[in-house]
């Protein structure tokens, strides 16, 4: 299921309300509900909790995460299935959704980006929904750093030349940070029973 831009003017509004709990997002993410309290408790902390999550209160009480803490999360469980250590997985997945998202610069890179060509991220989301996340540096050095951006095939040694001519450049990930904003709604969606 697509989400129309409308859609996503009105899940933008909900991106920071505290909604979900750790089962939702272990789901949604295609975790066990160990593996995400792990992540969320255990140091190294793998998953950071933003401003706008409800942390526990004390012992048996719950954690309520925002919906942009459950892309986080899904984009660090793609990250680890795609062989990266959860702890720079986790890193990586902060930047994308919260420091990267949140910037309004973002889109008007991205219309910069492509002269001539209407953009399809809406101005007012600041977790946009049509674009790659390009990933490169020493997996096993942990010094892997996203580039935003619509990637194309082409792009990507021209990306990798941009960081660098460096020996440490290893490995190249792109990420379909657009597919999984999308599968991410259509399961909450579905695990809320929502229209």
């Amino acid at each position: 299921m697509t989400y129309s831009h409308q859609d996503l003017a009105q899940i933008q509004g909900f991106l920071d309300v505290p909604q979900f709990l750790l089962g939702d997002a272990a789901f949604t993410a295609d975790l066990s509900t160990t593996v995400l309290k792990a992540w969320l408790s255990r140091e190294p902390l793998i998953i950071a909790l933003g401003e706008t999550d409800m942390k526990p209160l004390g012992k048996g009480s719950a954690r309520i995460f925002t919906l942009r803490r459950v892309v986080n999360i899904c984009v660090t469980a793609e990250l680890v299935r795609m062989g990266v250590t959860p702890k720079m997985a986790g890193a990586i997945g902060f930047q994308i959704t919260d420091e990267m998202g949140r910037s309004s610069e973002l889109a008007a890179n991205l219309k910069a980006a492509k002269p001539g060509v209407k953009s399809t991220v809406p101005s007012a989301i600041n977790i946009w929904a049509r674009n790659d996340v390009l990933i490169v540096g020493n997996k096993n050095h942990n010094t892997l750093h996203p580039l935003i951006g619509d990637v194309l095939a082409f792009e990507v040694l021209q990306r990798l030349t941009e960081i660098g001519k460096s020996e440490d450049i290893h490995s190249c990930f792109i990420l379909d940070f657009s597919g999984i904003y999308q599968k991410t709604l259509s399961k909450l969606k579905a695990r809320m029973k929502l229209d």
